[in-house]
């Protein structure tokens, strides 16, 4: 019984060796525990202020850049994870990124002439600040398509190296000019970080792109990214709003830019914790289009994975719940402990969202991106709802209880609309 335990075990190691999972697992640890740091020498050397100030850009060039990319990105990971020839995935790849140029340009014309207005807030520096922040949002979106392109081939250790060295560029010119330059010099060091990470994209993808001129636009091809990515899109703009609504919420509601820092910081450590079923999910997709004729292994994989996630978060949120508050004061600033009692309440909702997410990936994996729309829609809504009551009522603290809500009534409603999904699929 012994021996049979462990052989299973070294038969699960040596599975998830194969398949990538410790070098990305590695690399978005890397990846968190740098963002980590990075926070925290921001949170020494800028104002809790200025944290506000970034927590809002972010959420601004976060949505433009969801809305730039149009969805490709997921339609690339899709179909070129499919058992296609090479020269087709190459042919989608660059009319993906010729497509996306076009859109993303477009998009950032648009973002800076809104920034003279006071669209985006009634704070000036902000307005100013991103005017030059938006320039991030085509490299955003090109080194995106890099990124899901390299998934999509099982290149997992190339993925995770590129994601390393880009970040640990990042470190370097995010402390030197936010040392020089306080704030301008963060964004200053975050758009050249991501013009030097197309620059690498560039190098890598040289037998892809050598054909680039030559390779038209094609209906066909746009066609096919079009009918994937056109839910794709739709599901990932709601998600970022879902992601922002409450920092912008904030940002016109109450427009404290202390309280907008204290609640960024707390959902900075959220998304740390978010490596756990993020790094599974990014393995799955693969493997379930690999398998997607198959309703029985579709089901199977969702079901082994959905029960680890559950386990495994459970594990994750009762330590974090009593363990993380210990060092937010000794790691950000004693003036920091406000985070805190945000930091509990997202906890709660982080597990609802962990859930949902693993049934969206399976999802994406069959084909079936349209219901990931539905889902994100009216988790949307009742996040929208939820916040926008809660905030005006309790302010900062009504935004973590409107998204616990509302990311608890996602999970009720993607639990149906999986089923269904999946029943559709394989009538």
């Amino acid at each position: 019984m012994q021996l049979s335990i462990k052989n299973k075990i070294k038969s699960t190691l040596n599975t998830v060796s194969k398949i990538g999972f410790f070098h990305l697992f590695s690399a978005n640890l890397i990846l968190q525990i740098v963002g980590f740091g990075i926070q925290i020498f921001l949170t020494r050397i800028l104002s809790v202020d200025d944290i506000g100030r970034i927590k809002v850009m972010q959420s601004f060039i976060g949505i433009a850049t969801i809305i730039a990319g149009l969805g490709v990105n997921t339609a690339i990971l899709k179909l070129c994870s499919e058992d296609i020839d090479d020269n087709q995935k190459k042919k989608l790849f660059i009319n993906g990124i010729k497509f996306n140029f076009i859109t993303s340009m477009i998009v950032l014309t648009i973002c800076i002439i809104c920034s003279f207005t006071k669209i985006y807030s009634s704070d000036n520096i902000i307005n100013v600040a991103l005017r030059y922040y938006s320039i991030i949002i085509p490299f955003n979106v090109l080194n995106d398509l890099g990124i899901v392109y390299l998934q999509s081939q099982k290149k997992i250790k190339d993925m995770s190296r590129v994601q390393i060295i880009t970040k640990v560029i990042s470190v370097l010119f995010i402390i030197l000019f936010s040392i020089l330059f306080s704030l301008s010099g963060f964004i200053f060091a975050y758009v050249l970080t991501g013009i030097i990470s197309f620059i690498i994209f560039l190098f890598l993808f040289k037998d892809e792109l050598k054909e680039f001129l030559k390779i038209p636009i094609t209906k066909k091809y746009i066609k096919n990214i079009y009918n994937i990515g056109k839910y794709a899109f739709a599901t990932n703009s709601i998600g970022q709003i879902l992601a922002f609504v409450d920092v912008l919420f904030m940002n016109y509601l109450i427009k404290d830019n202390s309280a907008i820092g204290f609640f960024g910081t707390a959902q900075l450590i959220i998304t740390g914790l978010m490596i756990i079923p993020t790094t599974f999910n990014q393995i799955i997709v693969p493997y379930v289009s690999g398998n997607c004729k198959s309703k029985n292994k579709v089901i199977k994989i969702y079901n082994e994975y959905y029960k680890k996630m559950i386990s495994l978060m459970f594990a994750v949120i009762f330590i974090s719940f009593f363990v993380i508050p210990v060092f937010i004061p000794i790691i950000f600033g004693s003036k920091y402990i406000n985070s805190i009692s945000y930091f509990r309440i997202l906890l709660v909702g982080l597990f609802f969202w962990s859930i949902s997410a693993t049934r969206g990936i399976i999802l994406l994996g069959i084909g079936q991106v349209k219901y990931n729309f539905y889902v994100s829609l009216v988790t949307a809504c009742f996040n929208i709802a939820f916040n926008y009551v809660l905030i005006l009522k309790f302010g900062a603290s009504g935004a973590a209880y409107g998204t616990v809500l509302g990311f608890f009534a996602g999970s009720i409603v993607s639990k149906k609309i999986f089923h269904k999904a999946i029943n559709n699929k394989y009538i």
